[in-house]
Parts: C-alpha cells; sequence; structure tokens
C-alpha cells in the first residue's frame, strides 16, 4: 500500500499579494517545502477529523494580513483539503478573503452544529446576505405599496442549502411577512439540496431542475416577486436569465436580478451596457419599467460587489 507520504501534495491558500519573498529563518526552506515539512511531520493527517491524506495546510490568521505570523508554527494547522475549499469558498467567500483563528473556529463550531464534519457545509449566510434581503423587502413594498405579496401569487428564487436558523433565506422571507410558507418556491438544479430543504421546510414548494426550463414547464408559475441570485451571475450570464423569465412572468411582477459588478472571478457590465443588452433580448422591454436606482451590496467583505436591477412587468407581451 502506497504511504500517504508518497501520494500526498501540499496546497497553501493561492493569494500572494502582500507575500515577502523568502525563506524559513532557521530551515531555510521556501513556503512552499516549509508547508510540506509541516504535513510530513503531522503524518499528512487532518486535525480536525483524523483523515490521512487528501491535506491541505492552512494558515489560521492569513499571511496577507499578519505576516509576521507567516512561519509560525502554532499558526497552521493540516485540514482535509475538502475543508479548506469550503472554509474559504463557502464560509468566508473566497480565498482572498481575509481571515483569522477565530474565523476557523466559527466555521468548525457550525459545522458540528450542523450535520457534523463530515457532512457538506449547509445552509451558511454570511451576513450581508441577510442585509441585501432585508432591502430587497423594502424596495418590493416600496415599488408595489403592499407589505405581503397577494394571497394568490408567488416568490420564486433559484436556492441553496437552507437551514432552520432565522437568517436562512425561508425563514427570512417567512418572518417578515411578505409571504407564507406555501408561496415560497425554490429552485435548484441539485437533489440532494432539493431533499435536504423539502425535510426542513416541508411547507414550501422545491422545484428540481435548471431555472429557465423549471419555470418554462410550472404550471403554476404566476409570481408576484422573482429573485434572481443564482450565487455570482456574470453580467452575460444574468442577461440570459433575466430575459429567459421576463417572457414568462404575468402582469404585475416584480423582477429583482443580482448582477456581479467586479469579481476577481468573474467577468462585469456597466449599467448602461446591461439595460440595452437587456432591451435587444427582451423585445417587449418597454412593457417593463426599471424601478427604482440599480442598488449595490458589497458581499464577501468587499472582494465582491454586486448590483441589484429592480423592475416591474406593467403590460402584457404582445404575441
Amino acid at each position: 500500500m502506497e504511504s500517504p507520504q508518497a501520494s500526498q501534495s501540499i496546497s497553501a491558500q493561492p493569494w500572494q499579494g502582500d507575500r515577502a519573498l523568502g525563506t524559513h529563518p532557521t530551515l531555510g526552506l521556501s513556503e512552499r517545502d516549509w508547508l510540506q515539512h509541516v504535513a510530513e511531520e503531522r503524518n499528512y493527517t487532518c486535525e480536525v477529523t483524523g483523515q490521512v491524506g487528501g491535506i491541505a495546510v492552512h494558515h489560521l490568521n492569513g499571511v496577507a494580513y499578519f505576516p509576521e505570523q507567516r512561519w509560525d508554527d502554532s499558526n497552521v494547522i493540516v485540514i482535509a483539503k475538502s475543508l479548506h475549499i469550503e472554509f474559504h469558498y463557502r464560509f468566508m467567500g473566497g480565498f482572498r478573503v481575509p481571515c483569522t483563528r477565530s474565523d476557523f473556529e466559527r466555521f468548525i463550531e457550525y459545522k458540528k452544529e450542523n450535520g457534523g464534519l463530515a457532512a457538506p457545509l449547509r445552509g451558511y449566510e454570511q451576513a450581508s446576505e441577510f442585509a441585501s434581503r432585508e432591502e430587497h423587502i423594502k424596495l418590493y413594498r416600496e415599488i408595489t405599496g403592499l407589505q405581503s405579496i397577494p394571497a394568490d401569487k408567488q416568490y420564486w428564487t433559484p436556492v441553496g442549502w437552507q437551514s432552520e436558523r432565522p437568517e436562512s433565506q425561508v425563514n427570512h422571507m417567512v418572518s417578515s411577512g411578505l409571504i407564507t410558507p406555501a408561496q415560497f418556491h425554490g429552485v435548484s438544479e441539485y437533489a440532494e439540496v432539493i431533499e435536504h430543504n423539502q425535510g426542513l421546510h416541508p411547507d414550501a414548494q422545491w422545484h428540481l431542475g435548471e431555472w429557465e426550463n423549471t419555470i418554462l414547464l410550472a404550471e403554476d408559475f404566476n409570481p408576484a416577486l422573482v429573485y434572481l441570485d443564482s450565487g455570482c451571475l456574470s453580467g452575460r450570464t444574468a442577461l440570459s436569465v433575466a430575459a429567459h423569465t421576463m417572457h414568462l412572468c404575468p402582469v404585475g411582477t416584480v423582477l429583482l436580478v443580482n448582477v456581479v459588478q467586479f469579481s476577481y472571478l468573474q467577468e462585469t457590465m456597466q449599467p448602461e451596457e446591461f439595460i440595452a443588452e437587456l432591451s435587444k433580448r427582451v423585445p417587449d422591454l418597454r412593457n417593463w419599467t426599471q424601478a427604482g436606482k440599480v442598488v449595490n451590496y458589497h458581499y464577501n467583505r468587499g472582494e465582491m460587489l454586486q448590483q441589484t436591477y429592480s423592475f416591474i412587468k406593467q403590460k402584457e407581451d404582445v404575441e
């Protein structure tokens, strides 16, 4: 059987932004070689789960902001690669987002309380997501003059993992008084997400499938509010999804579209370009009114800016 050491390669945070070049002050090793040395000393074993192999060496206090701890043995921990990726991307919002020891401790505690260390990170939301939804609720009420959506209407949105926590998307929308549980319609391409969400929120409506096909084939697609936020929609992707959705919405629908404005991972579009391109894809865009100004939201501690475009459909499309 091949030893763990023979099959391992170590991953470290890819952000090299403010790191000074150099070697370990006493061992004379480059950073990569030193991280390999740390992993070998700790038997290529995850110090959180006990998993052998498939590991990464993580700086608890990120070295870009704590350069004095770059070579500190007590500031590094060997963890499973899956935990490393999950911590940075799902919990913190990206490898470029500054992290600390306390952030990692909160991550581990959250995992333990929500399915365990071996389960995927489910239902975690950053405070910025909750705050942006608060603004969207206010925006709907300002546009329509209604405190809640009509009883015969629905709220539709792409969804991820939900939780039982008050700040989860379902609980937040219901507790705000904007909708009832039965008016919530969540769409995901992943069966495990739908199954999980149905178990936690059986009164809400869950749809398995890709967004465009799901709303096209849904016999009961009758929204008062559609919130298009499937993670991080870049400008071109958001254009396609928004145009398809607009064609299917009834009169009176408020449509909120989140678009990435800047991010190190995504293309961007200026508001004027977005609206101009949208008008080419939606010939009957004149039947929609852009409701209010474009609203900016900073996600992932400023690493990404999203802009929310708001529209309300005033007239039926002409065939």
